[in-house]
């Protein structure tokens, strides 16, 4: 049994109509709300989409799109799309201790920052500050405070009672 060779050429070569709807989809949505609007459970399942996570050294499947958990993987989906991937990282204080250091805080939501892109970033944003920037964060479950003076990169261990400042009315950046 084979495919016919007339349906798939219409399932390949879209019609004019389609076509136009796709573009006026495209021009009038955002990667997020196209795929809040369009991606179905049923869809899904059919492009066996899934999520997964990072465990040690190995990626492993979290969640498949079944009856369960396909609003699950949505979800993360649209968390990883566009400014949405993008971490919410909150200016804490700019004289923390009294130290003209830079303290900031990683709005944590389930996702750690790659600790590579994280050092890179600290160690510009220290250049441009002139003194230590920290960046409180999560890794492995556990509140860190990522550091950097200028010279080294360190990842310090919080306790949990946290010296941390109190949050000020900052905007996001």
């Amino acid at each position: 049994m084979g495919i016919d060779p007339a349906s798939e050429k219409e399932y390949i070569t879209p019609s004019l109509e389609a076509l136009e709807t796709l573009y006026s989809i495209r021009e009038s949505e955002r990667d997020t709300s196209f795929i809040r609007r369009f991606l179905s459970e049923d869809l899904m399942r059919s492009m066996d989409i899934f999520e997964y996570e990072q465990k040690g050294d190995k990626q492993v499947i979290k969640h498949v799109s079944d009856e369960q958990h396909w609003q699950d993987v949505k979800d993360m989906l649209i968390k990883n799309i566009g400014v949405n991937s993008m971490p919410v990282i909150r200016i804490m204080d700019g004289d923390y201790e009294g130290h003209r250091t830079l303290y900031l805080e990683h709005e944590f939501e389930g996702r750690e920052l790659r600790l590579e892109e994280a050092e890179k970033t600290l160690e510009h944003l220290q250049s441009l500050w002139c003194h230590e920037v920290m960046l409180e964060t999560m890794l492995e479950r556990k509140p860190v405070c990522l550091a950097h003076d200028g010279e080294k990169f360190e990842i310090k261990k919080l306790g949990t009672k946290q010296s941390t400042p109190k949050k000020k009315e900052t905007a996001e950046t």
